[in-house]
């Protein structure tokens, strides 16, 4: 395990605050959407926490950006201070790709719909709170190797995918809708609830 959890100033709170650098073309429509997602699932889950803008002349907890490339995976970076011999999130960079594509490796490929993005970005989001890869689950949101299923491929139940969805690696039910599974709930609450007390 290797949370690195906000200090308690920060916890006590309740707000992670998020300014965007560049967060244009298609991800522009699905930024409020995530926040908006991410909020509502803290909420359900017993999190006191939430995500809002960053005051004008305030510095943000995590910053948003998006990065040249095709892939189907985001980057978040942290940086990180010291106090009293603890290590505690001082910023964290969202990085997303500027262009996600349902092949990757095929520039000229169409780009993922808004779910796919949807679910990258939360999934993102979650890591800023202070999960590492280390806490990655296999069946919700927060999974490391899902699934693309594209728009009319056909699901287990035989139906087809109205829209692109990510499926994780488990094989449970595909998203969006999103969920957070129990592990991704328990190591949300370590982070946020476990900083120190000074």
């Amino acid at each position: 395990m290797t949370i690195v959890a906000w200090h308690r100033n920060v916890q006590r709170k309740k707000t992670l605050t998020y300014a965007v650098k560049t967060m244009g073309g298609q991800w522009a429509t699905v930024l409020d959407k995530a926040v908006a997602e991410f909020n509502r699932q803290m909420s359900q889950h017993g999190l006191d926490l939430s995500l809002g803008k960053v005051e004008k002349g305030k510095g943000p907890h995590i910053v948003l950006e998006t990065q040249p490339g095709h892939g189907l995976h985001g980057r978040a970076p942290s940086r990180t201070m010291v106090l009293n011999r603890v290590e505690y999130l001082d910023l964290v960079t969202i990085q997303v790709p500027a262009t996600p594509r349902i092949e990757p490796g095929n520039p000229k490929a169409r780009e993922v719909g808004p779910g796919v993005r949807l679910c990258l970005l939360v999934h993102e989001l979650i890591h800023a709170v202070g999960l590492s890869n280390d806490e990655h689950a296999s069946d919700d949101v927060f999974a490391a190797k899902s699934i693309l299923i594209a728009k009319g491929q056909y699901l287990k139940s035989k139906a087809q995918a109205k829209e692109d969805m990510v499926q994780p690696p488990d094989g449970s039910a595909p998203m969006p809708p999103i969920r957070l599974g129990t592990k991704t709930v328990a190591n949300l609450k370590k982070a946020w609830t476990g900083g120190e007390t000074d």
